[in-house]
């Protein structure tokens, strides 16, 4: 057929020009083009699929849903798939073959007329009688909202002591585009290359670590604004490092965290590791001024993952109290290491004062240690109204938790309940917002338990979740097969204009 079509496009040419030869491609195509059988007999069976779509609302936005079709029954027997919108508008998909890869054009078209409205996936197969099958298929909600045009995230390696490679990489939702910001390849000695931190969903301000404990000076915290780049070495007293940021909506300010962070191993626990602190505050920096204001407390207190309300007026972080014993860092981390479980994590906020930096006396918004739980990843919605964390049996460190789950909690009345819709026999953990407030994207360890996925969930302006989906990918399998983990997902309005190979520089 490929050959046919080749010839006569060159006949085309050599004899007729051009308009012959698109007349004559224009008719193979329609010829090949799937028949979609009207006449199906319906089983009544929808076959397995990846991923499972059904019910869920999706952004109108949102890049093609391609799927698979995993059933092996009559693997030579061909299958049809036709997709359509609720409202007649938009025009028809068909596709033929058990991996369903739809063309973004003709995607968003329909995506575009059936805003409001739903889309249909018709799934057809040929039985021993050549006969087609009606095999059901599979119906979601398009919403009127749009997500934030691109994610970010880490990809990295399920390793847990040495990080060979990592990549930070920025997703475009609408397409299949994923491009690389940066690599701890590029500065040199593979250091650690984390948390990643957005102004106000602004992709092109933005900060990161990167820190490598055997070549410290390869160390230091990069801020990008725009195209401009920036290394700045942070350093906090008393040996702890700056570790988790959040950087206020408006304004030159950045909360850390300032943590001495230590990890164990189990060997008979289902957790694989934990992450824990020996040591942990608050800390206030000022972009323009450099400078950096700690807010000091007890060594019993442990603060840590800050995060602002969306008029940057309050600072809402986890908090936990345990007297350590004993004296110096290795007692401390030997004493905590035994008494890990005991470490129960509320999350409070505090006041700021934009005119002198400073966190104000800290209240209690979520008492999970009172029921012997721990709240972590505290972030607000953009309205003000909710407050989403992740709840897990103890600690600050949930992605290796099966227990984890994320919880809403109504920030007028104070009533807190799990997001059932999201949660999952494995872990959920770190979460995020887009601007609209209508989505939440988050990682999940559902399916194999040991890889972490990215999905997608709307939210109502009640606080109500429909049934989430993974990002969709081009292709539909790799997912299944891609032996990383995603990480630390946020999204933002816009792409970041600084090229990778600047970034390399610093």
């Amino acid at each position: 057929m490929i050959r046919l079509i080749k010839k006569i496009k060159s006949l085309g040419w050599r004899f007729f020009g051009l308009p012959v030869a698109l007349v004559a491609f224009w008719g193979i195509s329609v010829l090949i083009m799937p028949t979609v059988p009207r006449d199906a007999v319906d089983r009544g069976e929808t076959p397995r699929l990846y991923p499972d779509y059904d019910g869920c609302v999706v952004p109108a936005n949102i890049a093609p849903l391609n799927f698979e079709i995993l059933e092996t029954e009559g693997a030579d027997r061909e299958w049809l798939v036709e997709i359509e919108g609720s409202t007649g508008e938009g025009g028809r998909i068909a596709l033929r073959g058990k991996t369903v890869k739809i063309p973004t054009r003709r995607w968003r078209r329909l995506l575009k007329a059936n805003e409001g409205a739903s889309i249909v996936a018709h799934i057809y197969r040929q039985g021993e009688d050549r006969d087609w099958k009606a095999r059901g298929g599979f119906a979601v909600e398009v919403a009127a909202e749009k997500v934030d045009r691109w994610a970010h995230y880490r990809l990295i390696e399920p390793s847990y002591e040495y990080g060979n490679v990592l990549a930070l990489k920025s997703r475009d939702l609408t397409s299949f585009d994923e491009r690389t910001l940066a690599t701890n390849e590029s500065f040199g000695q593979k250091p650690c290359l984390n948390c990643h931190n957005f102004q106000d969903r602004d992709g092109k301000r933005f900060l990161f670590h990167y820190r490598d404990v055997d070549f410290p000076e390869y160390s230091g915290t990069v801020f990008v604004d725009g195209k401009r780049v920036e290394k700045r070495v942070l350093t906090a007293s008393d040996e702890l490092t700056c570790a988790y940021p959040a950087w206020r909506p408006t304004g030159p300010f950045v909360a850390f965290s300032e943590n001495k962070t230590r990890q164990i191993f189990h060997t008979v626990d289902t957790k694989k590791v934990d992450v824990f602190d020996i040591e942990s505050r608050l800390a206030i920096y000022n972009v323009e001024t450099g400078e950096l204001i700690e807010n000091k407390t007890s060594k019993d207190r442990f603060d840590t993952f800050p995060s602002w309300s969306p008029d940057g007026e309050y600072l809402y972080f986890c908090t936990a109290t345990v007297a350590l014993k004993g004296e110096g860092d290795d007692a401390r981390a030997k004493d905590a290491q035994a008494r890990i479980k005991e470490f129960k994590y509320d999350i409070a906020r505090s006041k700021f004062d934009a005119t002198t930096g400073r966190l104000g006396a800290p209240e209690i918004v979520v008492d999970a240690a009172s029921i012997g739980r721990s709240a972590i990843h505290p972030r607000v919605s953009p309205d003000g109204k909710f407050l989403v964390y992740t709840q897990c049996d103890y600690g600050t460190f949930p992605i290796w938790h099966k227990e984890s789950d994320l919880m809403i909690c109504d920030l007028g009345t104070g009533e807190t309940r799990p997001l059932d819709a999201l949660n999952s026999a494995y872990a959920e953990s770190y979460h995020s917002w887009d601007s609209s407030g209508r989505w939440l994207l988050f990682s999940s360890r559902r399916g194999d338990g040991h890889f972490t996925r990215l999905w997608l969930a709307h939210v109502d302006a009640e606080g109500g979740a429909a049934k989430p989906f993974p990002l969709p990918q081009g292709n539909p399998a790799s997912d299944r097969t891609l032996l990383k983990s995603y990480n630390v997902p946020e999204l933002t309005r816009n792409r970041p204009t600084v090229s990778g190979r600047k970034l390399a520089r610093f």
